[in-house]
Order: C-alpha cells, then sequence, then structure tokens
C-alpha cells in the first residue's frame, strides 16, 4: 500500500471551486498508474518487451465529500488484485482524516500491434510482488429503452498517448449532458464509466440517457452505431 500527496490549486478546481469527478479520476487514476510502475511494469519495460499498453477498463468513484481549493489530498492506493485478464486497485482519496472519495479501476495490458488483449500470464515474470485474488466490478450498463442526450466531438486535445479519448474525459462530457455544473452546487456521489471501444479524434459520439430513480445512465454510441462506453452516476 502507497500514498501520494496533491496540493489543490484553483487550476484544478471547476465552475463550482471543487475538484471534478474528470479532474477527481486525472489524479487518482494517474497516482494508480504509478502504483502499477512500482509494482513491476512500468510503462517503458512494457512498451519495450510487450509492445503493449495499460488500459483503464471500468472506473467507479464514490465521492462522499467535495475536495476544493487549497486542500492537501492524500490518496492510498491498494495492493493489486487479479482476476481473469484484469487488475484491480482501490485508491482511498483523503483530506487530512477525511475519507472525501473512493475509486476503483480496472485495468488490462493490450499489445497495440496486434490489437488483442494480453493474458496476465504473459507477465507475471515481470511483477515485484504478489496479487490478491480479486472480483469483477459490476456493470454499468442499463437495459432499455434511453433518449438522445446530446452530441460530442473527440478532439485532439482530449486524447492520450495511445491515440484515443484519455479515460478521465468521458467524465466531462457524461458531467457536461446530463447537468451536473447546473443549478445548485452537486456532490457526484457515484460515477461509473465501462469503457467499451476506442474513442479517436474527429469522431463524434451521440449520448444516451436515461433516469431510474436517483440514477442516470449514459451510453457514447459511434457514428457506426457500437456501444463506446456505458455510465451510470448519481448527484446530491
Amino acid at each position: 500500500m502507497r500514498s501520494y500527496t496533491h496540493a489543490i490549486l484553483p487550476m484544478y478546481t471547476d465552475y463550482n471551486c471543487c475538484v471534478s469527478p474528470a479532474e477527481m479520476a486525472r489524479m487518482v487514476i494517474g497516482d494508480t498508474i504509478l502504483q502499477l510502475d512500482a509494482d513491476g511494469i512500468p510503462r517503458l519495460r512494457l512498451i519495450e518487451e510487450k509492445q503493449g499498453a495499460w488500459m483503464v477498463d471500468k472506473f467507479r468513484l464514490e465521492q462522499f465529500k467535495n475536495i476544493g481549493y487549497y486542500d492537501d489530498v492524500t490518496v492510498v492506493v491498494s495492493p493489486r488484485r487479479e482476476k481473469g485478464v484484469r487488475i484491480y486497485y482501490t485508491a482511498d482519496v483523503m483530506v487530512g482524516d477525511v475519507l472525501a472519495a473512493r475509486a476503483e479501476i480496472s485495468f488490462f495490458a493490450v499489445d497495440f500491434a496486434q490489437r488483442s488483449i494480453l493474458r496476465l500470464s504473459e507477465l507475471e515474470h515481470m511483477w515485484n510482488c504478489p496479487a490478491e485474488k480479486g472480483k469483477n466490478m459490476e456493470k454499468a450498463a442499463f437495459k432499455g429503452e434511453m433518449e438522445l442526450f446530446g452530441n460530442v466531438v473527440v478532439r485532439y486535445s482530449d486524447c492520450d498517448s495511445n491515440r484515443h479519448l484519455t479515460s478521465p474525459k468521458y467524465l466531462d462530457y457524461i458531467c457536461d449532458l446530463t447537468g451536473f455544473w447546473g443549478g445548485e452546487e452537486k456532490l457526484c456521489s457515484l460515477m461509473q464509466v465501462d469503457y467499451v471501444s476506442e474513442c479517436i479524434p474527429g469522431e463524434e459520439l451521440s449520448i444516451y440517457g436515461a433516469k431510474d430513480g436517483e440514477k442516470v445512465f449514459i451510453r457514447g454510441v459511434h457514428a457506426a452505431g457500437g456501444t463506446a462506453f456505458d455510465a451510470v452516476c448519481i448527484y446530491r
């Protein structure tokens, strides 16, 4: 278990002077990738030996209090867990002694040349420490009819070194189209994104949604009709 510290500056906060769900994801996923490096598979080694990269499969954020200007934040990343081809981490976001948020992140490794998932057995010689046994994260997919909430165009500035939409940016799209920043300040008490297929620069995504009680379900759909991502959120 390792911890990573952050000082929240005004430039990292949103319209409501709080750390947005997407900024929280950038912080937590970044720290967890550092933990992946420390656990034995640095990104450069994965590139050199397997022509591969880590990709986020699912990201789930539960937030208990807003984080704002000049808060000192500590992200505590748990030991990794394994299940099938995926590895899982839990990250607790602490402000002082208070648990402000908890994130669950699922990763898998991808061979970029073959566009295929690498099995963990192909990587086992790289780890510095054993993994704990994991379990699959629940899915965010909605079964039922959804209405069109709007469209977004993926821009180059939204993308990462893997040449596709960076995983935290999806949360910005969701917040924009579900009214997170409209009206009174809200707390994003739940946000889960299941990343189904890649989104590339210039692509237009149609964003569909459906409300089920306090939950809002979101689906991003490619122009060709395939699912790009599924998500669920709760605002309070």
